[in-house]
């Protein structure tokens, strides 16, 4: 996996640990049910729970899910793998597990969090200059 890499270098001078990783990637929603959130969280050598997120549905199929009319399941035939959170009126996030957490408490706790926080994220990062 090409971002793991990436991930692993910007994390490694944290001095806390979060709770858990949120990375922009995907998890099980993967054509081989293991993305680059999946690699991520072998790789760090913690039980740090990760989630993967995707603003595009790379793999998988959306179904409604009986308990929720805005949230959708992805699936893989007949395997739940993820599921679409809604960012806007026809916009999703798709979320998907790494590792060392369920897909139900994934959706919790991505649920819990306020998503403008990644467009801030994303933002701040396009903005970012290195200097080499």
């Amino acid at each position: 996996m090409n971002q793991t890499e990436i991930y692993l270098d910007l994390i490694h001078d944290l001095k806390l640990i979060p709770d858990c990783y949120i990375i922009n990637s995907s998890g099980q929603i993967h054509p081989f049910l293991y993305g680059g959130a999946c690699d991520f969280g072998l790789k760090l050598k913690t039980n740090t729970p990760v989630i993967g997120y995707t603003k595009q549905l790379l793999f998988g199929a959306l179904k409604k899910i009986k308990d929720n009319l805005e949230i959708y399941g992805v699936y893989y035939e007949k395997l739940l793998v993820g599921y679409a959170i809604p960012k806007s009126k026809k916009k999703y996030y798709y979320i998907s597990i790494g590792n060392n957490i369920s897909l139900e408490t994934a959706k919790k706790v991505f649920l819990s969090i306020d998503l403008n926080l990644i467009s801030i994220l994303k933002q701040s990062l396009n903005s970012f200059n290195i200097n080499v």
